[in-house]
């Protein structure tokens, strides 16, 4: 245990507040402290949870792993709920990783194409301070769309389809529409990043690419974009070997063969059943909905 300068044992509980307040600052610091000694490390695995618990705000779920942040989430394993791993990933997410990919031009929605924050009597957002107003709910969009992306890799630890399909399921139709706006702009900004290496390809060979990133995007969460922002050869790998899944089953020959709804489609067509529209029209009927969300946030100001 820790002691004082003059020599005399601190507390156990003294310890733990300590302990508790470099957490909130910064969840990795348990990395020094569990080489103080033997009998503090002990300590610390013993209160592991309570001082997690301790330091998160109200509302977070606390009983479901969470995918981990590195290039290939499949070589490491899963952060068990309310542990120091745990903690570290929540605060690497929320303090970093969102952020860098909200404010990333991989993630930019701007022109008529992507849903209008509803502008004042005779704005046109050209103003600082209109631009400023319009870049903030924006931002807010993509944070909302990025943690539905979180939620949807991690409620199955990025391995089975079926259990994100039945997660799509439980969403309400405003946040499949956020899910899906943001699946499209950060595939369209991957496009837009790195279309240039595949310029040399047919148009339908570049249209499966998207297709297999999208989806990819759908497993994998966040870190799936975050790795393409930094031509991380891990995305290529991902991309290439679905492409190859792809193509291996439409030259199959096999009469019984069944090709299983990819993510993206069963997106759309859960959110075009809920509202019902038909399937040309999800697009549309998506931005009207975030478009709606974000001019009652705009009334509650």
């Amino acid at each position: 245990m820790l002691r004082s300068k003059q020599g005399k044992r601190i507390p156990a509980e003294v310890c733990l507040n300590i302990v508790e307040q470099a957490l909130k600052d910064d969840p990795k610091s348990i990395k020094g402290f569990v080489t103080i000694s033997k009998d503090f490390n002990l300590l610390l695995k013993r209160y592991e949870r309570s001082l997690v618990k301790n330091t998160l705000t109200p509302g977070i779920n606390l009983h479901y792993n969470l995918l981990p942040s590195c290039a290939n989430p499949e070589w490491v394993k899963n952060a068990s709920p309310c542990s120091y791993r745990w903690l570290s990933e929540l605060h690497m997410r929320t303090k970093h990783d969102s952020l860098y990919l909200a404010e990333h031009r991989m993630s930019l929605m701007w022109g008529s194409t992507w849903p209008l924050f509803p502008p004042r009597p005779g704005s046109t957002y050209t103003t600082p301070p209109e631009y400023a107003e319009f870049n903030k709910h924006m931002r807010m969009l993509k944070l909302q769309g990025i943690e539905l992306l979180y939620e949807i890799a991690d409620c199955t630890v990025g391995l089975k389809t079926g259990r994100q399909v039945d997660f799509m399921h439980e969403l309400e139709p405003l946040e499949l529409a956020k899910l899906g706006i943001m699946v499209v702009a950060l595939s369209q900004g991957y496009d837009d990043l790195h279309g240039s290496l595949v310029e040399h390809l047919p148009g339908p060979v570049k249209r499966e690419r998207i297709c297999v990133y999208k989806n990819k995007l759908l497993r994998y969460g966040p870190y799936f974009a975050i790795a393409a922002t930094k031509n991380d050869p891990w995305v290529t790998t991902v991309i290439d070997e679905g492409l190859n899944e792809l193509g291996a089953f439409e030259s199959s020959t096999m009469p019984w063969k069944v090709s299983a709804p990819s993510l993206q489609s069963q997106l759309w067509k859960i959110l075009c059943q809920k509202v019902g529209c038909s399937l040309p029209d999800g697009w549309e009927k998506a931005k009207e909905l975030v478009e709606e969300d974000l001019k009652a946030r705009a009334l509650d100001v």
